[in-house]
């Protein structure tokens, strides 16, 4: 839903000025409760900041948080940068004793990337190779024989192999629970849901006043999570519009007929085409094409071919058969065009902190996220883990490429 500027609306609020300054000068908004905007609240509530957290919708993490594969690979990933992130955020979900969850949120996966037997499985064995070599994540080689369990299937004269990694399967709906209460128990962070922006004006204090269908909030400092709406939120601002463009992704839960053909629960398939699938256990099966739909920010609503296409092709595989679809989502996977995520202040808006453009790598990559959202507003160093991948702040900055200023 495309967000509407009423600016004229907020011109009569008074300037913070004294104690009520000082004390402002400590809080921050932020835009969107999902992934990004979640691990964002949380390093800036161990910084010491208040923060409070605008969601559109009804719930937090409603979107795309929810409707992602709940995969952590370090071998799932698009660009230099991208891996850094994902290794970066996957070594900050596995420091548990530093992370807010009493409840476990991670079970082991192996996660297996498929190839094909045919002309270009050489090359493609080797890039998988090289990215498995590169990820720092434990690894090894299957052959046809040792697949046969999951493709019982497949055509006899194809063979398949893949490389087997090492990662993980997230419970998506206990870590955004145990996230919100770990927030909203600290005492310096509120969430308001069903709250819409209206108008942002910015006073010589260099404080951001925005109006919202629940009232009014003021910070120095306004992080946009906001995702696939990230460049409305830049209008809002007389920021950068980044040019992002959003593909659409769908994901179903589907019952089989036939429940001793799915891989066992501690499995996931990626296929030599890209779609992918695991067990959900109790004859469930979690299907995706890994399509790449372009659609516009608000668009979610499920495209019926691109799920039949999907999953004609896991019961080719797999040798099941899909009795019914359970759930079925479309989350949107925003991009910039170099493929590298934005974050950092927007320097059209200042005091605007951009966390943009995840691609679909918000969820392993979202601790990395909210360190650098962190960094950007506090002005500390980031951990050394950054250096060590060799990305900072520049790395993801907004004005790394010439972008044009959108006025008001």
């Amino acid at each position: 839903m495309p967000w509407h500027n009423a600016r004229l609306a907020f011109g009569s609020l008074p300037a913070p000025s004294g104690q009520d300054l000082e004390q402002t000068m400590t809080k921050v908004i932020i835009m969107g409760g999902g992934s990004l905007g979640l691990w964002s609240a949380f390093f800036l509530v161990k910084a010491g900041y208040s923060v409070t957290v605008l969601e559109s919708r009804s719930d937090i993490a409603r979107m795309s948080t929810r409707a992602n594969a709940r995969l952590l690979s370090r071998m799932f990933v698009s660009s230099t940068a991208v891996a850094a992130l994902t290794r970066i955020g996957i070594s900050t979900w596995e420091s548990r004793s530093k992370l807010p969850f009493s409840r476990p949120v991670l079970s082991p996966l192996d996660v297996h990337y498929l190839l094909r037997d045919d002309d270009g499985f050489e090359e493609n064995l080797h890039s998988l190779l090289e990215i498995a070599e590169g990820s720092g994540c434990l690894w090894k080689v299957a052959d046809d024989r040792a697949l046969s369990a999951y493709l019982r299937h497949m055509p006899a004269n194809q063979r398949f192999g893949a490389v087997i990694e090492r990662g993980y399967r997230l419970d998506v709906d206990s870590f955004v629970d145990q996230m919100e209460q770990f927030l909203l128990a600290s005492g310096r962070c509120e969430i308001r849901r069903d709250t819409r922006p209206l108008n942002a004006t910015r006073t010589s204090n260099g404080i951001w006043r925005l109006l919202t269908t629940d009232g009014a909030f003021e910070a120095p400092f306004v992080v946009d999570a906001t995702g696939s709406q990230s460049d409305n939120t830049a209008r809002l601002f007389g920021g950068t519009v980044l040019g992002l463009k959003s593909y659409k992704r769908h994901r179903l839960i589907a019952e089989v007929t036939d429940a001793a053909s799915l891989p066992p629960p501690g499995a996931f398939i990626f296929s030599a085409d890209g779609a992918y699938w695991a067990s959900e256990g109790d004859g469930r099966v979690m299907i995706s094409p890994a399509d790449e739909t372009l659609a516009d920010p608000g668009d979610t609503i499920p495209v019926n071919e691109v799920v039949w296409a999907a999953i004609r092709q896991f019961e080719a595989l797999s040798g099941a058969s899909v009795a019914r679809v359970l759930s079925l989502k479309a989350g949107h996977r925003p991009r910039v065009n170099d493929g590298v995520p934005v974050v950092g202040e927007d320097p059209a808006a200042p005091g605007l902190i951009r966390a943009a453009g995840p691609s679909g790598y918000g969820m392993q990559g979202g601790p990395a996220f909210g360190m650098l959202v962190a960094a950007a507003v506090t002005g500390n160093p980031l951990p050394p883990l950054f250096a060590q991948e060799g990305v900072s702040l520049p790395t993801f900055a907004v004005d790394r490429y010439q972008m044009p200023k959108v006025n008001n």
